[in-house]
């Protein structure tokens, strides 16, 4: 226990060190910190708002906008079956949001 509090406090003290000698990560790190705490806040939001299935839905565009979207940017080659893929979820999606409103009437 001691030698991991040791570990630690000397990692922790060439962090900060290393975020004093360089504003450019000092920046960063508060930057995502702060990006990443609001991003939480958003999620519980959401679950509490919508529900765990909305998020759940949100989620799965988000990642297949993710990837379809660095495809683009950074040229990975997006072959038939990839897109024949993300089709495949996005219409399942939309399927379940459609079947989940018309049950309601």
């Amino acid at each position: 226990s001691l030698s991991l509090s040791l570990t630690l406090s000397i990692s922790l003290s060439l962090y900060l060190s290393l975020c004093l000698n360089t504003p450019a990560l000092a920046y960063d790190v508060i930057s995502m910190s702060i990006f990443s705490m609001t991003g939480q806040f958003f999620i519980f939001y959401c679950i509490e708002t919508f529900g765990p299935v909305v998020f759940t839905i949100i989620m799965a565009c988000r990642q297949v906008l993710s990837i379809v979207v660095s495809c683009f940017m950074f040229g990975h080659p997006l072959t038939a079956q990839s897109f024949l893929g993300a089709i495949i979820v996005f219409i399942a999606i939309f399927l379940r949001i459609y079947a989940k409103q018309r049950s309601r009437k």
